[in-house]
C-alpha cells in the first residue's frame, strides 16, 4: 500500500491535497505534509530506530486543525488514530479517560484498518495473526486533539500538580516507550495481548491554547489613531512550556505549526472554493433531493462570514447553512428556482414568471410560517 501511496504522493503533491479541504494556513500544511511523507517512508522501512517526529499545531477553534486530519485520512496509505485529550486524567481524579486509552484507541484503528484493507485478501477474517497486527498498529499516527487541556496545572488536595504527573507518563508514548492492550482472539473466545511500539507512532498535538492564541490590541497613539488587532505571531516551544506543558514534554515536539484566526475573506473562499462546502452541498442536495434550484448572492456569503469571522470560525458555516436549508425546503415546492440574497431574505428567481410579484422574508424560527411581503415598485 505504501507503494501505491508513493507512485501518487510527493510532500507537494499531499499539501495540494489539502489546499482542497482547508483555506490558508500554509506553514501548518506544509508541517504536516512533509512529516506524514516521512512518517509513511520510515514505515515501508521497518527501520524501528530512525527516529519519529512530533508537530504541534496551536490554533483557535473553527481555524482548520481538525479539518487538515480529515482531508489527511482521504489518502492515508496507514491508520490515523483520533483522540480527544480534554479527558485524560491522572487515577483518582474526574474523568473516564487515562493515558493508557490512546493505546486503546491505536489498537481499534490498526484493527479498523486491517479489517478495511486485509479482509477483502482474506486477512483479518480468515486469520491475520497477532504479529501483522502489531506492524499495522506501529504504522499508525496519532492525533491527539485538545493537547492543551491536559496542560493546564491541577493542583490535588495535598498541593501536588497533577498535570505535571499526566504529562510524564504522556513522555513514554512521544518518545521510544511502549504499551500492552489486550484484544479478542480470533475465536472471540479468549484475549491476547497486543504490544503497541511508540517509537514508530508520531503525534500531531493539537489544541486552542486559547491564552496564546488571544488576539493582541496594540493601542493607537494620539488623537484619532485607531486600536490595532495582532493575530500572527508564530508561537515557540518556549510559549507552550509557559502555557503549562513540562520542559521533558514540550522537547519531545519537533515542531509548533501556528494556525490563525481565519479572515472574512477566507471565511468565503471556504464556501465558495473547498471540494466539500456544506455550501456547495446544501445546493447540491436541494436540488438532487428537493427539486429546488437555489441560486446565491455574495451578500449571503458576507452574512455568514460576519457571524463566523466573530468568533466561532468555519465550524459555524454547517450548522448556519442546515439552518437555512430548513427554512428554504418549509418555504418551496419541488421545482422551484430561487434566488437567497441573504441570509433573511429569498425571492424567486427574476428569470421564472411567477404569479405574483412577491418576496419571501424567512422568519428567524424555522417552525414558523414564513411571513409574505409585497415588494412595492
Amino acid at each position: 500500500m505504501c507503494e501505491e501511496f508513493f507512485a501518487h504522493y510527493t510532500p507537494k503533491k499531499i499539501k495540494e491535497h489539502l489546499d482542497e479541504h482547508v483555506i490558508g494556513q500554509e506553514s501548518a500544511k506544509t508541517a504536516l505534509s512533509i512529516m506524514f511523507y516521512e512518517h509513511v517512508y520510515k514505515t515501508g522501512m521497518r527501520d524501528a530506530s530512525m527516529k519519529k517526529d512530533n508537530l504541534l499545531f496551536v490554533g483557535p477553534s473553527g481555524c482548520g486543525k481538525t479539518e487538515l486530519l480529515r482531508a489527511l485520512m482521504e489518502i492515508s496509505p496507514v491508520p490515523i488514530a483520533v483522540f480527544d485529550a480534554s479527558g485524560i486524567t491522572e487515577s483518582g481524579w474526574k474523568g473516564d479517560k487515562k493515558i493508557h486509552s490512546i493505546s486503546e484507541e491505536v489498537s481499534a484503528a490498526a484493527m479498523d484498518f486491517a479489517e478495511r484493507k486485509l479482509k477483502p485478501l482474506g486477512g483479518i477474517s480468515s486469520g491475520i495473526t497477532l504479529w501483522q497486527l502489531q506492524i499495522i498498529a506501529g504504522s499508525c499516527m496519532v492525533f491527539l486533539d485538545e493537547f492543551d487541556k491536559m496542560l493546564v496545572p491541577r493542583l490535588s488536595s495535598g498541593g501536588e500538580n497533577v498535570s505535571s504527573r499526566v504529562q510524564g507518563e504522556m513522555l513514554k508514548f512521544l518518545e521510544d516507550g511502549t504499551d500492552k492492550v489486550r484484544i479478542p482472539t480470533a475465536d472471540k473466545r479468549g484475549y491476547s495481548e497486543l504490544k503497541i511500539d511508540y517509537r514508530t507512532i508520531p503525534f500531531v498535538c493539537a489544541g486552542a491554547f486559547a491564552s496564546l492564541t488571544k488576539d493582541e490590541v496594540k493601542r493607537g497613539l494620539g488623537f484619532g489613531s485607531k486600536d490595532v488587532v495582532v493575530s500572527d505571531r508564530e508561537f515557540t516551544i518556549e510559549d507552550v512550556i509557559e502555557y503549562g506543558a513540562t520542559p521533558e514534554l514540550a522537547g519531545r515536539l519537533s515542531y509548533v505549526a501556528t494556525l490563525h484566526k481565519l479572515s472574512k475573506d477566507e471565511l468565503i473562499a471556504i464556501m465558495k472554493t473547498i471540494k466539500k462546502s456544506p455550501v456547495r452541498e446544501m445546493q447540491h442536495e436541494l436540488k438532487e433531493i428537493y427539486g429546488i434550484e437555489a441560486v446565491l448572492q455574495d451578500a449571503l456569503y458576507e452574512d455568514i462570514a460576519d457571524i463566523c469571522a466573530s468568533g466561532t470560525g468555519a465550524r459555524a458555516i454547517r450548522g448556519i447553512i442546515t439552518e437555512l436549508k430548513h427554512r428554504i425546503i418549509w418555504e418551496n415546492s419541488s421545482g422551484s428556482r430561487i434566488l437567497i440574497k441573504d441570509l433573511n431574505t429569498i425571492v424567486p428567481d427574476p428569470e421564472i414568471k411567477v404569479a405574483q410579484d412577491s418576496e419571501v422574508r424567512v422568519s428567524s424560527e424555522a417552525d414558523e410560517i414564513p411571513e409574505v411581503v409585497p415588494v412595492t415598485p
